[in-house]
């Protein structure tokens, strides 16, 4: 294994010496997210490192979060007296991920730049979500307000490695800052798949 990486690191280290400009940039990104497991619609952040090491080649380097919210169906119970009873179950799921991997331009300009990312990660999930629900209405309980009953046979703190494909198109105006878009799917070993699209803002150096 020592072997495998120390002949890594000379061929990283030739790549580039061998380069006549160093590039890398600074970007944060924001934006929207469709969580596959529960259908629910949230936002997207992140923050990356890009680092050339070939022609229109970077490795990438981030962390990242989700954050998902849903009510499941509003349940609202008026009770005669004018009492109202919220029963509404709200799902959150919240998720953190160090990324790592490569972005390739294969149109990279002096303005405008097209390429694709592809993303290994490793995600930290937390959700509130439960995959049973049982409720009781007064006519049964005797109670002026519905009942219900929560109970959950599945984790809801999961640590799963993933995997992240993005398209990116970013503008690069004056003194090397630049603008952006992303699109792309993400999924892990949890079953989580998440549609994803959003804004790119950051700052690009060379030396």
């Amino acid at each position: 294994m020592k072997y495998i990486i120390l002949l890594l690191s000379i061929f990283y280290v030739n790549i580039l010496i061998g380069q006549k400009e160093h590039k890398s940039s600074i970007e944060m990104s924001f934006g929207w997210a469709k969580h596959g497991t529960g259908d629910i619609s949230g936002v997207l952040y992140g923050f990356q490192y890009h680092q050339s090491f070939g022609k229109n080649i970077y490795w990438v380097a981030g962390l990242e979060g989700t954050l998902h919210h849903d009510p499941n169906g509003d349940m609202l119970f008026f009770e005669y007296e004018g009492v109202t009873f919220d029963s509404t179950i709200r799902f959150v799921t919240s998720g953190i991920q160090l990324v790592g991997g490569i972005k390739y331009n294969f149109a990279e300009g002096n303005k405008h730049t097209f390429g694709i990312y592809l993303l290994p990660f490793l995600r930290y999930q937390v959700t509130s979500i439960n995959n049973n629900i049982l409720t009781e209405y007064p006519a049964s309980t005797g109670l002026p307000f519905p009942v219900r009953v929560i109970w959950n046979n599945e984790p809801s703190k999961t640590i799963s490695p993933g995997g992240a494909v993005r398209l990116n198109y970013k503008y690069q105006f004056n003194k090397g800052f630049y603008f952006g878009t992303i699109a792309g799917i993400q999924t892990d070993t949890n079953g989580d798949t998440m549609v994803e699209a959003g804004l790119t803002f950051g700052k690009s150096f060379s030396w």
